[in-house]
């Protein structure tokens, strides 16, 4: 049988400025306009001129729908998928379950308002939830056709949630975490692995996947595609937080905003040089 060649991009694609400052306990519903705008305009441009015109899954948060409609909109105008990233940005397992399909709910709502279309897609942020987490997964197969918010590489742990769920319709696309070589540990091909990390490091985990007989993904974040600051949360914006957490954070945030981030366009064309591009995972 043939192998599979096809790799799958797709972005989760929040505000970090905003979520940062959620988290810290900082002003909220601060996002930064420009720096979201022209990460996307950077990413959709690198689809149109290295991926010949691919359209791909945008994984949104519903914040981000409530206060910049018109970015979502423009992204679904363009003709890529729009999926659910949850309403915040945070960890699913961390909140009961009427919360959690409260939020569900309020995500769905805003993102199809904007983009016009429906989302059938879910990935919970930081791939906050796992295989075991059934009542979870239960609420996301009322509201989803599939989910992509697990990492695990057992396929028994796959199966075994599929008959928990019972559903024949919905489906579940994980993004496959492998050793690239003896040694190292468990890595998923995109975020910070692709960033700190040679790309054969990515192409090896990619070829695993694809062995396997299993979808191979490239997830990144809309932050990743650029190395201006622009997401920057500043020490002045950390007004309130004590001098070692703003040191720490100012720190910290290097390696979400600064290394590696010029490396990741030219890592994704030599991705894609090897691979077809998938195009939008709802089409799986």
């Amino acid at each position: 049988m043939k192998m599979n060649n096809k790799v799958y991009l797709s972005i989760d694609f929040e505000d970090f400025h905003y979520i940062f400052k959620r988290k810290l306990g900082l002003v909220k519903n601060i996002t930064n306009k420009k720096a979201i705008w022209h990460s996307y305009e950077i990413i959709n441009n690198f689809l149109e001129t290295k991926l010949d015109s691919a359209k791909i899954t945008f994984f949104c948060t519903g914040t981000l729908a409530t206060i910049h409609p018109d970015l979502i909109r423009k992204i679904s105008s363009d003709g890529h998928e729009i999926a659910c990233h949850y309403y915040h940005h945070d960890s699913v397992r961390n909140e009961n379950l009427d919360e959690f399909e409260s939020n569900i709910l309020l995500s769905i709502n805003e993102l199809e308002k904007c983009s016009s279309n429906k989302v059938t897609g879910f990935r919970a942020p930081n791939f906050s939830i796992k295989a075991t987490d059934v009542s979870h997964f239960k609420i996301i197969s009322k509201y989803f056709k599939y989910d992509s918010s697990l990492n695990t590489n057992k396929k028994s742990e796959i199966e075994k949630l599929k008959q928990s769920i019972n559903s024949n319709e919905f489906k579940l696309i994980p993004v496959v975490a492998e050793k690239p070589y003896l040694g190292f540990p468990y890595m998923i091909a995109g975020g910070s692995y692709l960033k700190l990390f040679p790309v054969h490091f990515a192409l090896k985990v990619i070829l695993k996947n694809l062995n396997k007989n299993q979808i191979a993904q490239v997830y990144l974040h809309p932050y990743e595609f650029v190395s201006d600051r622009s997401f920057y949360i500043s020490w002045k914006d950390m007004k309130g937080l004590s001098f070692y957490k703003k040191f720490y954070w100012l720190l910290r945030q290097s390696q979400w905003l600064i290394i590696g981030n010029k490396t990741v366009t030219g890592k994704l064309e030599k991705i894609f040089s090897k691979y077809e591009n998938g195009g939008k995972l709802k089409d799986i």
